[in-house]
């Protein structure tokens, strides 16, 4: 199995075994409840998976699509990150945000004011210059 694939209507996740590389693409939506739930438990799903194959992957998550969502929704995302740091740190190897907005860079500059990344992250314009990103300085043998 060479790409794992896991969408609803507001996400997109495609995770790349070869390439180890999970890319979270957000739609052009504001999502519910439960599709919000959805990303998260995807993303838990991914890092339990790495965690358990002693896996480390490059992370982008292309926000180009972002709706300015309630500034709930960037709380309850750093409170997801904040308990996932230890995992994040040994799974994650690197993580790129894609947005070309500035308002959209705005809400996530002021996300990061509630989670301190505990891995490399940086904002960049587009795809393929997240996922050099992502995927520098990562050893073939991780």
């Amino acid at each position: 199995m060479s790409t794992v694939v896991r969408e609803n209507p507001f996400v997109h996740f495609e995770y790349d075994h070869a390439r180890r590389l999970l890319v979270g693409t957000v739609k052009p939506i504001v999502p519910t409840d439960d599709e919000w739930a959805f990303a998260k438990t995807t993303i838990r799903e991914f890092y339990s998976s790495a965690l358990a194959t002693n896996t480390v992957f490059g992370m982008v998550l292309d926000f180009r699509e972002l709706q300015l969502l309630p500034w709930g929704r960037y709380d309850d995302w750093a409170a997801f990150f904040n308990e996932a740091k230890p995992d994040t740190a040994k799974c994650v190897h690197k993580t790129a945000l894609v947005s070309d907005s500035v308002f959209i860079r705005t809400a996530l500059n002021a996300f990061f004011t509630l989670y301190t990344a505990v891995r490399p992250t940086t904002f960049v314009s587009t795809p393929e210059e997240a996922v050099a990103f992502a995927r520098s300085d990562m050893c073939a043998s991780q």
